[in-house]
């Protein structure tokens, strides 16, 4: 049996600069009989902070097809003030233990980009409801606005996995 586990975000989105902030992350995994509960729970800690720094801080970027900064003094991995709140359960099972180490990392950026990409539709939605109320009182046609650009440099990958 493999770990099964889904992972939820609340995310906060700065309008003026594009800045994500994760506020929350929550997490429900199937691994199987837990033996050490406090383990565990450390196990999927650090791979969703390893997941949440890959996502939002950490990058490499390339020039002339080569690495470039590949000195400590621009690495900028998660720092302690931007850890989120975690919620972190386990399914009650009575199959064999499962792995903890990797699981928790590689469904975090997927669960930001998501809700992210919610909170976009749904701005979206609601901008174009009002465009269109716009429209249809003055009788012209308004300019659409362009969607603020995402803070994070473009040396910065916002995937995991």
């Amino acid at each position: 049996m493999p770990t099964w586990l889904v992972c939820g975000t609340r995310v906060r989105v700065d309008r003026r600069t594009g800045v994500v902030t994760v506020g929350r992350l929550t997490f429900v995994i199937d691994a199987g009989t837990i033996i050490d509960p406090e383990s565990a729970r450390a196990q999927i800690e650090g791979g969703a902070l390893w997941g949440l720094s890959m996502a939002l801080y950490e990058g490499t970027a390339f020039k002339k097809r080569a690495g470039a900064g590949h000195n400590l003094d621009s690495y900028t991995p998660l720092r302690i003030g931007d850890v989120p709140d975690m919620d972190i359960s386990f399914v009650d099972s009575t199959e064999v233990p499962v792995g903890l180490g990797e699981p928790a990392t590689t469904v975090v950026g997927p669960a930001i980009a998501n809700a992210i990409s919610s909170r976009w539709e749904l701005a979206f939605a609601i901008f174009q409801s009002r465009r269109k109320q716009c429209v249809s009182a003055s009788g012209t046609r308004g300019e659409p606005r362009q969607r603020p650009r995402s803070a994070l440099p473009s040396s910065h990958s916002t995937s995991a996995g």
